[in-house]
């Protein structure tokens, strides 16, 4: 609310750039709603639609609690949690590339590109063929690989003073590199150690469960939260770092 100088409320003007912004995030609000929608959609078909067809009626008595029974196990125990977790997968792969692409200024950014997550089935493919793969082992095994790659492409960044196109041209390179060795691996395991590798590397969500679910969400609610906290400053650095360091930004640290 402003004044003139008669003492009379007056709305002040806005400019042409302030409109064209707020068009475009109502634009961009626009289009989340939709996509919210069309997932909500879809996970409810997923749900009630499959081997054991399930109405909509059901489906409502089984989230109130009316209805009890194998309808009420084939939606708790197998297709609600595959549909919680493709939801939740798929929110860490977008805050995964959101903050890559964000540090880096750069599309092409993404866990592939510099390398996570082929260092991630490397180590998944050297504690199956080499220490049997226990499932509890293997997911440590994933996250060392996909951990070792990511503080590669930060030594390289802070020794060599790298530029973003240059972390990802490493990235690639390194991303062959753990695609190699996963290769040879593989050259090198049974029948069915290849066909462990091959299953995890292609991602499974069907035998998820509540417990992994509960994990998998807090990881990416925190790291969801630190972003959204550090938002400004991912903003400031979106236009380079000169300016973001002109914005009292801590570009190395951030």
């Amino acid at each position: 609310m402003a004044f003139d100088c008669h003492g009379k409320i007056y709305e002040p003007a806005v400019s042409g750039i302030t409109q064209a912004y707020l068009n475009h995030m109502r634009g961009r609000m626009a289009v989340l709603a939709i996509l919210t929608g069309a997932v909500l959609v879809l996970g409810l078909y997923a749900v009630t639609n499959g081997s054991y067809e399930i109405s909509a009626e059901k489906l409502i008595g089984v989230l109130t609690g009316k209805v009890k029974g194998p309808c009420s196990i084939v939606i708790r125990e197998i297709r609600l949690p595959r549909v919680v977790a493709s939801l939740v997968c798929g929110w860490g792969l977008a805050v995964s590339g959101l903050a890559i692409q964000s540090l880096l200024k750069n599309p092409l950014g993404s866990p592939s590109t510099l390398g996570i997550s082929h260092g991630a089935a490397f180590g998944a493919a050297l504690s199956i063929i080499g220490f049997g793969g226990k499932a509890v082992f293997t997911t440590m095994a994933a996250f060392t690989g996909a951990m070792t790659a990511t503080f590669v492409i930060l030594l390289l960044s802070a020794l060599k003073k790298f530029s973003p196109e240059t972390i990802i041209l490493a990235g690639v390179a390194l991303s062959a590199l753990f695609s190699s060795a996963t290769i040879l691996m593989q050259y090198l395991a049974s029948e069915t150690q290849l066909a462990m590798v091959v299953f995890w590397t292609f991602g499974d969500v069907a035998r998820s469960g509540w417990k992994e679910i509960c994990l998998l969400t807090a990881g990416v609610v925190a790291v969801s939260l630190f972003l959204a906290v550090f938002r400004w400053d991912l903003n400031a650095m979106a236009s380079g770092d000169e300016s973001a360091r002109g914005l009292v930004v801590n570009v190395g640290r951030i």
